[in-house]
């Protein structure tokens, strides 16, 4: 019954946080604000949950590792998803926010445009949000440690309400997409720290070197997109996410990257291609 209480409380505590924003800011401000931050938290929620699908897929596997105390395939697999999701989540955080306006616009309309600054700050705080839902579901839920992983979320909470009530007068939805960035931040502080302890995940320098340069070619090729004039946003995204899809895996390839290759060669048997 204990475990369960715990992951209820952990389910509650993210359930508070996760949709206290917009609560708040109907309570402190306007329809008008909460229009605005639901409009990026929706786009925000996507991106998380598909990336994090990774994890979720991964559960099970790690669980049944950390039953047998196999830790040799727990670091192997452990690195791997770790790996896997800075390949996706870099991407992601970088495009969404370099297009935020644009993506803004395209989804709900020019009467939505000033959405974009939330948008942006929710595209840093998805990167945070990824390695922090890691550290909760592949360290410490599978080797048993539930309440380490429920304290980060509750201090999480309780950080993200306060600063609502501080912030959101001031700042409105721009105020509730940064505490949800600084609510994020905490709950991968304390994920970490109790993650230390169990596991410690060692990433290859040359891959995370690949990933950070296909990451900057991606922000160029945003910018560069933006020439395109503003009205024309359905083009400037239409521009922008193939090229950076192509540049980026392209690098990855170049350079080698150990886990984007084991990507690509998955992809070719799934097609009955020989590699």
């Amino acid at each position: 019954l204990t475990p369960i209480m715990v992951f209820f409380m952990n389910s509650v505590s993210t359930t508070i946080y996760v949709n206290s924003d917009v609560l708040i800011l109907g309570f402190l401000t306007s329809n008008t604000y909460s229009g605005l931050y639901a409009v990026s938290a929706r786009v925000y929620s996507i991106v998380k949950n598909v990336i994090a699908a990774v994890i979720t897929v991964s559960i099970p596997r790690l669980s049944a590792y950390w039953a047998t105390g196999d830790v040799k395939k727990i670091e192997n697999t452990c690195h791997r998803i770790f790996a896997i999701l800075l390949i996706f989540a870099a991407p992601a955080m970088v495009g969404l926010f370099s297009l935020s306006r644009q993506v803004v616009l395209l989804i709900s309309g020019p009467d939505f445009e000033n959405a974009y600054v939330s948008l942006a700050i929710l595209s840093i705080a998805l990167l945070v949000a990824i390695i922090c839902w890691f550290y909760k579901s592949c360290v410490l839920v599978p080797a048993k440690h539930e309440k380490e992983a429920m304290k980060g979320t509750i201090a999480a909470a309780l950080v993200n309400i306060v600063l609502n009530f501080i912030l959101i007068p001031f700042f409105q939805e721009k105020a509730a997409a940064f505490t949800t960035l600084i609510a994020e931040s905490v709950s991968l502080t304390i994920a970490f720290i109790a993650s230390r302890k169990v596991l410690k995940v060692h990433l290859d320098k040359r891959n995370i070197v690949s990933v950070v340069i296909g990451s900057v070619v991606i922000l160029a090729i945003c910018i560069c997109a933006q020439l395109i004039p503003k009205e024309k946003y359905a083009l400037i995204i239409a521009t922008a996410i193939p090229a950076s899809d192509i540049s980026y895996g392209l690098i990855l390839i170049v350079s080698k990257n150990k886990y984007a290759m084991e990507i690509l060669y998955a992809v070719f048997r799934k097609l009955g291609i020989k590699k």
